[in-house]
């Protein structure tokens, strides 16, 4: 097989795969509140709902934010 074929043929295999995997979808509504909240990343998030839209975008699960619903930096005072 040429190389143009085989470029050919993994350029399609590519699109199949990629047109098969499932589409992950999040409800990007949120509450424009802003009651901060502290990930366990050490960034502060303007509340709960941007927290959570954060975790499905990036795909990880960050642990619970500090529950006492402050920014990271006045925590650490």
């Amino acid at each position: 097989m040429n190389t143009m074929t085989g470029r050919l043929l993994l350029g399609l295999l590519i699109i199949c795969v990629a047109t098969s995997c499932p589409t992950r979808r999040v409800n990007r509504i949120c509450p424009m509140n802003f009651a901060p909240v502290c990930g366990s990343d050490g960034n502060t998030y303007s509340n709960m709902s941007a927290l959570h839209i954060i975790n499905f975008i990036n795909i990880k699960t960050l642990k619970d934010p500090h529950i006492n619903f402050d920014e990271c930096n006045l925590q650490s005072s």
